[in-house]
């Protein structure tokens, strides 16, 4: 199925959340072993480590920049 999609995205490919979800429910129906399964939760739970870090980057950023706002929570 990969070899359908354009060429910059079959490159882009392992570095989707959605890839390793789907190996790793392969691995689970197919019954190829835990290995597997480990290696991809492993990347899932990087990813969402280093998501959650952007976000609560984000939101720390975005109340600095309103003083008013956190004055309205605090209120």
């Amino acid at each position: 199925m990969l070899e359908l999609l354009p060429g910059w995205m079959q490159k882009m490919n392992p570095w989707l959340p959605m890839t390793h979800s789907t190996v790793g429910c392969k691995a689970i129906i197919a019954s190829c072993g835990y290995i597997l399964l480990r290696e991809q939760t492993v990347y899932l739970f990087t990813y969402a480590v280093i998501f959650l870090a952007l976000t609560l980057l984000y939101f720390a950023r975005q109340t600095k920049r309103t003083p008013a706002a956190l004055k309205e929570l605090t209120a």
